[in-house]
């Protein structure tokens, strides 16, 4: 066996070796003169034999130390395992322990006061005597047994108690109130008592900080309950209070599941599998290209829904698609029918340059000197001004093709207060689908003088005002412009874009199903 606990410090020239934390004296341990002890000194170890064991901490060698340690490791051989010499001094130490602790026993037992112990590794231990115990003269009446029912840890002054009934309850009772502060109840509850309107509940962190459930006074407040976040010294940091009615506190995800309210960063609602159940909860809703029976002027298959009930199965939706030129839709149901209706938003109209609202998209706003406005939608096409009143769009296909503006084109012309039209308009389509407009003067020569359309065109020298003649080509009026509604091609800016998100939302739309599907799979399995 190997004996090797603390540390040595020996002294070049000296053969004494003195110990930290040993005990070589110990029996049970074995260290003997003439074992063998080899101590840590670099690559190169010093290792003599003991000529005698002095104490715990000395150990005296047969020869000189040839160097100074200090705070050394070391190991002494104390036999040679599994050898006859090796069972004696274990079965010697043994034995010579048992004695020892058969004699402690002794003591424990008929002394009186207190007994001390050592144990096998030399930690020492005070043990109250059994004449102690048994006349409890150490307790001080701490332990109390007022009945067969009841049982007591009470504290110097008899006051405050640790108290257990048979009945299952334990806690801490104040005797004076005879009113527990603290008690686990046999029906597997809790109850925290005070003195007042506030009783808490602190649950405290390791760095000091906690929450504390709180009860609020009864009268004067809208709440029964708060929960706060505290920091370590006390300071007030997040409170949620809990209303003093009947209802039920709701989590954010079962909002979410449940109304759809509460979708924040990565949590999606729940989707509308029909857009026809009218048994649907109040909530907001996702819908994609597996909803069924969509209202038909929404367009484009994704988006959201937020869906209300007046009663029974009366109530309404706003249907908020994700993209398309449909932003916004209502979808109702009246107990007998569904209805939907467009909601006329600011990409769905113009106003044009007379102050009438019109459908927009694509538009193209064309002013007296050329230059130009396009929206999102017909967001590359170009107009050039090719001459006096002539006006010519190109990366079109002539005028849009659902005829919203009237069968015989796009064209929003300027018009005076009597609502008469300022210039005539000659259009023609290219065989590119670019279009070519001329805009000439018309004076409404049919109307009174007074009425006509009287536009200065220039003043000579002379100081002879001249004016446009009916059907004479002339720019635009200043301050007025030209609204055309044109057809794009299927490669413009607002298509591709359209084409490309239909697709991301595909694309994503497949992988929430692929990985809700996995979950799913995952779920069952386990």
């Amino acid at each position: 066996m190997i004996y090797t606990d603390g540390t040595i410090a020996i002294n070049a020239g000296s053969p004494i070796v003195t110990g930290t934390g040993t005990q070589w004296k110990k029996n049970i341990h074995g260290v003997a003169p003439g074992q063998l002890i080899s101590i840590e000194n670099g690559i190169a170890p010093v290792s003599m034999m003991i000529r005698a064991v002095n104490s715990d901490t000395e150990l005296v060698l047969s020869f000189n130390a040839p160097v100074t340690l200090s705070g050394a490791k070391y190991s002494i051989a104390t036999t040679v395992p599994d050898t006859i010499s090796d069972a004696a001094r274990t079965m010697s130490a043994n034995q010579g322990y048992i004695v020892y602790f058969l004699q402690a026993m002794q003591q424990w037992m008929t002394d009186t006061g207190q007994v001390e112990i050592e144990l096998p590794n030399g930690q020492k231990v005070t043990l109250e005597d059994v004449k102690g115990l048994a006349s409890r003269e150490w307790v001080g009446e701490m332990l109390y047994k007022p009945n067969s029912a009841v049982t007591r840890v009470q504290s110097p002054n008899k006051r405050n108690v640790v108290q257990l009934e048979d009945g299952g309850t334990v806690g801490f009772k104040d005797t004076v109130t005879d009113r527990y502060r603290f008690a686990l109840i046999s029906d597997g509850s809790t109850r925290c008592f005070s003195d007042g309107e506030y009783t808490g509940l602190d649950l405290v962190k390791i760095d000091g900080r906690y929450v504390r459930l709180e009860t609020n006074p009864h009268a004067g407040t809208a709440s029964m309950l708060s929960i706060v976040y505290r920091q370590a010294n006390g300071e007030n940091q997040h409170i949620v209070t809990i209303p003093y009615d009947t209802g039920v506190v709701a989590t954010r995800s079962w909002i979410q599941q449940a109304t759809g309210w509460g979708s924040v960063y990565a949590d999606y609602p729940p989707y509308m599998t029909n857009f026809t159940n009218t048994n649907l909860p109040n909530g907001m809703y996702r819908f994609n290209q597996n909803s069924q029976n969509p209202p038909s002027v929404i367009g484009d298959r994704f988006g959201s829904v937020i869906t209300t009930r007046y009663s029974g199965d009366i109530g309404q939706r706003i249907v908020l698609p994700n993209y398309g030129a449909t932003h916004m839709a209502i979808h109702r149901y009246t107990g007998s029918a569904w209805e939907s209706v467009r909601v006329l938003t600011s990409n769905m109209y113009i106003v044009d340059g007379s102050g009438y609202y019109k459908k927009s998209s694509p538009i193209v706003q064309i002013y007296p000197d050329g230059h130009y406005d396009t929206n999102d939608e017909s967001e590359g096409a170009e107009v050039s001004r090719t001459g006096t009143g002539q006006y010519h769009i190109t990366g079109i296909l002539g005028y849009n093709s659902d005829g919203a503006w009237g069968v015989n084109g796009g064209i929003s012309v300027p018009k005076d207060n009597n609502g008469l039209e300022l210039v005539y308009v000659d259009d023609r389509v290219q065989s590119d689908g670019s279009l070519i407009i001329e805009t000439c003067h018309r004076q409404h020569t049919h109307l009174p003088e007074r009425f006509q359309n009287w536009r200065l065109k220039e003043v000579t020298p002379e100081g002879e005002r001249i004016f446009y003649q009916d059907g004479e080509l002339c720019d635009l009026p200043e301050s007025t412009r030209l609204d055309v509604r044109v057809e794009m091609p299927q490669d413009s800016v607002w298509n591709v874009k359209q084409r490309e998100l239909a697709e991301q939302m595909e694309r994503e739309q497949a992988e929430r199903e692929a990985k809700e599907a996995a979950d799913q799979a995952g779920d069952s399995g386990e």
